[in-house]
């Protein structure tokens, strides 16, 4: 069953699809990029990452970029794991 998705959700989502991992850690992406690829205006995209770092989902890299936390790794498993 294919669930609504909020736009932070589906911008957590594709992060974590786009996020490549190395040695020291994920790699941060910009966040222009994201909401483009979820469909989402720049301003919209902009106003997800500040929430969703205020609420420790993700971590600001610089003005435009940005990575999952722990805790935001464990928020997309846990949505993913819902569409099962």
């Amino acid at each position: 069953m294919s669930l609504g998705r909020t736009k932070e959700e589906s911008f957590m989502i594709k992060l974590a699809e786009l996020t490549h991992y190395l040695d020291d850690g994920p790699t941060p992406i910009e966040f222009v990029r994201i909401g483009q690829a979820v469909g989402i205006s720049e301003k919209s995209a902009k106003n997800a990452v500040n929430m969703l770092a205020q609420t420790n989902f993700v971590k600001k890299i610089g003005t435009n970029a940005v990575t999952l936390t722990p805790q935001g790794e464990r928020l997309v498993a846990f949505l993913l794991k819902q569409e099962d």
